[in-house]
């Protein structure tokens, strides 16, 4: 354990010390006074009476120092036997015993021999109140005229007060207050002991983070944040074994150091089984809230030098879950280095990219099955970093929500979309009836000011709300449950369209329909874009058509490629698509080409026979 942190622990022993110090020298003093082992000069022809009173004066002397002191006093004979004791010390034990004196010691017998002056001691036993208590024991040798040890006394105060605060400070100090787990000092404290043991069996440190703990955060407040996080502590505790240690590293991330497995097997049998054991729901207060985690794993081998290493690849190995689409673990491997330096480079540059224009947006229609017109378009947003190249979504929008600038960055999106739109409809570019689908992050649409930021929007670029779609993806809802009702029930009242992008991909589709108020569904690409150039899963597609149908729900397909893939989808009563067949992503749509994709729709009804 690292020495600061009994810093003020050492203070509060200093100073009970200064304060007895007085006391401690002048019952020394009375008991050597009372053996007659302090000799004064007596002056020259003192008489034998003088000598008698002198006598009396320091036994009565002794006996007003040894029972009025708050320290318990012993006597104690070379064979361990209690000679005398004072009533502090008969108040401190219901019986005093040997144990109590220090007359039990490996010390005590040197000390009666003259083989030491004194020893300190420190024990726990039961007080005279029945409680476990701690007593600090102090024995000294008490020696005749001639130097030759007479007896020992015993000196004992009542330290549990001290050595219970002793204890809380370095508690204090070295574990979470909220969770009550070892802090990240500690943590590594433990990581090192288990440096020393590397070569026997296998160890490794997990380094968890909560998806989307900001989110519950925001949306529920601090206080049931603090559940939550009190929640997985408990749960990581109940799957933990006796000499695993579990800590709070700070906000929402924990580790694990998990210790003496047989194999790495046994180790990735842990951490899955700790995955999945998040993907049920917190219970905080009767309600269930969904919180997963992402968990980066980092074995303790002989290749590392410093502890702080481990942890360092293990919270690497952290963010590459979360990349693959978190409530999953990954094992570190040294390519995530390289990985890990390049996402920090992306986080770096994305501050500036703002101000240097470099976000731009590029629009993909989405078309009707039925007579081919541009019914709506989707505003994708881009990143091209003239040094990092062209940067996907699914790489920056992660980084952006973790470093705080996706609320910035989509509100960006969003005005530009608007100014797009407003465009085409003063420029008459299009129907007057196209729509703008704008994707945007679920961080993007908690924030308290949302809703009224889309109005003004909106309304500053002579827009009515019904132009708008605001697009959530089904895997940004997914474990948040109610939190966000609030949120969409107040963009729905600004008069906006809601869509739930790459719709069936999660657990709760039906649960989104029939709970939220969606207008439109868009069926996952994964479901659609098959790699014989057919529906890659008709089935699916058939049912989320139908479900959409029965909630009066509008359905878009995504990804369609092939005429195959649209024909199927008219036939299975799909009533708008998007994909390269139609149109790939640009930065302009040209709507007079609309003739070509209309004709695309009717070679798809002739093939249907419709």
């Amino acid at each position: 354990m690292n020495l600061e942190h009994l810093s003020a622990a050492t203070a509060i022993t200093a100073v009970a010390l200064v304060l007895d110090i007085v006391m401690v020298m002048a019952l020394v003093y009375a008991v050597a006074k009372f053996a007659g082992f302090v000799v004064e000069r007596r002056k020259d022809g003192a008489s034998r009476g003088d000598a008698g009173r002198e006598l009396t004066a320091s036994e009565a002397r002794f006996q007003a120092v040894f029972d009025g002191s708050p320290t318990g006093v012993a006597i104690v004979a070379p064979n361990g036997q209690l000679m005398r004791t004072n009533r502090a010390l008969r108040e401190m034990f219901e019986t005093v015993e040997a144990e109590h004196v220090g007359a039990r010691h490996p010390f005590f017998s040197e000390l009666v021999k003259g083989g030491r002056e004194s020893f300190s001691t420190k024990i726990a036993a039961t007080g005279a109140d029945g409680e476990a208590g701690f007593f600090e024991v102090t024995v000294s040798l008490i020696r005749d005229d001639d130097g030759r040890p007479l007896f020992a006394m015993a000196m004992i105060n009542d330290v549990t007060e001290r050595e219970r605060a002793e204890r809380r400070l370095v508690f204090d100090a070295t574990h979470d207050a909220l969770c009550g787990l070892p802090n990240r000092s500690l943590f590594l404290d433990h990581l090192a002991e288990a440096f020393v043991h590397v070569d026997r069996r296998c160890s490794a440190v997990l380094f968890i983070d909560l998806d989307e703990f900001k989110f519950i955060n925001d949306s529920l407040g601090h206080v049931t944040g603090d559940k939550v996080l009190v929640g997985a502590a408990l749960r990581l505790q109940e799957m933990a074994g006796a000499r695993d240690v579990v800590a709070r590293l700070g906000g929402d991330e924990f580790a694990v150091l998990v210790r003496d497995r047989a194999s790495l097997a046994e180790i990735e049998a842990f951490v899955t089984h700790a995955v999945r054991s998040f993907s049920r729901p917190l219970d905080v207060d009767g309600r269930d809230i969904f919180v997963t985690a992402s968990i980066g794993v980092a074995v303790v081998d002989g290749s590392y030098e410093r502890i702080d290493d481990v942890l360092r690849d293990a919270d690497t190995a952290m963010y590459r879950a979360k990349e693959g689409g978190r409530a999953r673990y990954a094992l570190f491997d040294q390519t995530m280095h390289a990985h890990a330096s390049w996402r920090l480079d992306v986080a770096t540059e994305m501050r500036y990219a703002v101000e240097r224009r470099e976000f731009y947006l590029e629009y993909q229609p989405i078309v009707s099955l039925t007579d081919g017109r541009i019914e709506a378009v989707e505003a994708l947003l881009r990143w091209e970093h003239p040094r990092l190249g062209s940067i996907p979504p699914s790489k920056f929008i992660p980084v952006a929500e973790e470093i705080g600038l996706i609320v910035p960055i989509g509100r960006l999106a969003f005005e530009r979309a608007c100014a797009r739109l407003a465009r085409w409809k003063r420029n008459r570019a299009c129907d007057p009836r196209v729509r703008m689908n704008v994707n945007t992050s679920v961080r993007e649409i908690v924030q308290p000011d949302y809703a009224t930021f889309l109005r003004r929007t909106i309304e500053a670029h002579g827009l009515v709300a019904s132009d708008l779609v605001i697009e959530v993806t089904e895997s940004g809802l997914l474990g948040s449950g109610k939190p966000t009702d609030g949120a969409l029930e107040r963009i729905k009242a600004v008069g906006v369209g809601l869509a739930i992008d790459d719709f069936g991909t999660g657990y709760s589709s039906l649960r989104y329909v029939q709970q939220y108020p969606f207008d439109e569904i868009k069926i996952d690409r994964s479901f659609v874009s098959g790699s014989n150039g057919a529906l890659a899963s008709e089935p699916i597609v058939s049912m989320l058509v139908s479900l959409g149908r029965s909630f009066n729900v509008s359905v878009v397909a995504e990804g369609v490629e092939t005429a195959g893939q649209a024909a199927r989808l008219r036939a299975l009563g799909c009533p708008r698509a998007q994909g390269y067949y139609f149109a790939k992503p640009g930065r302009e749509v040209t709507f007079d080409t609309a003739t070509r994709r209309r004709a695309n729709v009717y070679a798809v009804r002739s093939a249907t026979g419709a």
